[in-house]
């Protein structure tokens, strides 16, 4: 993933060892040339988004078990693009985030979940805060769950409306 500013590439590994998910962060970066390890855990990357100034970035690691989603847990960080200061920006115990994107002016970073209910949500949290809120779910928007056909958000990207109209 290419920070807005171009000059460092952030990618990740997922993979199994001895049984178990695990991963690998690592950065690229463009002026120096070379790779830095930034870390490495159990768990599986399900998405990266860098904030718009390029100075940080925020990724999904999942807790991977046996059976889905009782033995998924997910968790936001936040890094800062030297690979410093990472935080926890959000917990979700069995549930399963599968998106996310940082919004354009930096206040706020939106990702998608859902778990054992079937109700997929479409939640926000504040990176300086750590404060949640939910935006909507797709039983609000399609007034039922189906569960036999469940309706899962992913958020895709940020749009811009110009002229109020």
């Amino acid at each position: 993933f290419m920070s807005p500013d171009d000059s460092m590439i952030v990618t990740y590994k997922n993979c199994c060892e001895k049984g178990k998910s695990a991963y690998k962060i690592w950065a690229f970066d463009i002026k120096k040339g070379n790779f830095t390890k930034y870390e490495e855990g159990s768990g599986f990357i399900q998405g990266l988004t860098w904030k718009n100034d390029s100075k940080r970035f925020a990724y999904i690691l999942l807790t991977i078990g046996i059976c889905f989603p009782e033995y998924v847990d997910s968790t936001i960080y936040r890094m800062d693009r030297d690979g410093k200061n990472k935080k926890k920006l959000v917990f979700e115990k069995e549930r399963k985030i599968n998106s996310l994107g940082w919004s354009p002016d930096g206040t706020e970073i939106v990702f998608c979940d859902y778990g054992l209910d079937f109700v997929g949500y479409i939640k926000s949290v504040d990176p300086g805060t750590k404060k949640v809120r939910k935006i909507a779910n797709m039983k609000d928007i399609d007034g039922k769950v189906d569960k036999k056909k469940p309706v899962i958000p992913s958020f895709v990207n940020w749009i811009s409306v110009k002229g109020g109209g």
